[in-house]
């Protein structure tokens, strides 16, 4: 039988995902009924976004968006991003930080997950994000950036915790700083 992770959990919905980043379910539930099914993109206004806490040597990576960036300019956060048609976590985990750093990551947990409203305006006018954080470890830190970045840094945790964090990140890294203490990085 699979673990199921909660991340996510509101009135209606409820999002699971496998320990192991595999694959996950949205459960939704009404006044009568309950039903499990699988997450497909085109039934729902659900943005899946998958981000990483990347340790390299007991640091963390944090990049920063470009001064020009739509969402979050100029401010520090963790590699990752959008969920593509029916990829698991674990894959979209992988392939973001790619794109982004140049790096090849080993994910091994998911710590935590928010939801948010996106922007509005737009394709994803009014939609659910959630976004899931993980834990990833790296054999090099040679970073790469992508030209949605334009610095890079690897540093201990309060080092960290004093950049100018998006919102996402800063929360995300308060509520996994146990985790995070347990692999050195504190």
């Amino acid at each position: 039988m699979e673990s199921f992770y909660v991340i996510c959990t509101n009135c209606f919905l409820i999002v699971l995902c496998t320990t192991d980043f595999s694959s996950f379910h949205i459960c939704l539930s009404s006044d009568t009924k309950q039903r499990s099914i699988l997450m497909r993109k085109a039934d729902f206004d659900i943005i899946m976004v998958a981000r990483s806490f990347i340790i390299f040597k007991k640091r963390l990576l944090a990049i920063r968006r470009t001064a020009i960036a739509r969402n979050n300019p100029s401010l520090w956060e963790v590699p990752g991003g959008q969920r593509k048609d029916e990829q698991s976590i674990r894959s979209t985990l992988k392939r973001e930080v790619k794109e982004e750093t140049g790096l090849s990551v080993q994910p091994i947990e998911l710590t935590t997950s928010h939801q948010y409203k996106t922007m509005l305006g737009g394709k994803y006018d009014g939609a659910l994000q959630i976004v899931c954080f993980g834990i990833s470890l790296v054999e090099e830190s040679t970073v790469i950036l992508s030209h949605e970045h334009d610095d890079s840094r690897w540093c201990r945790y309060d080092d960290f915790m004093r950049l100018n964090l998006t919102k996402q990140t800063r929360q995300a890294a308060l509520a996994s700083r146990l985790r995070l203490q347990s692999l050195g990085v504190l």
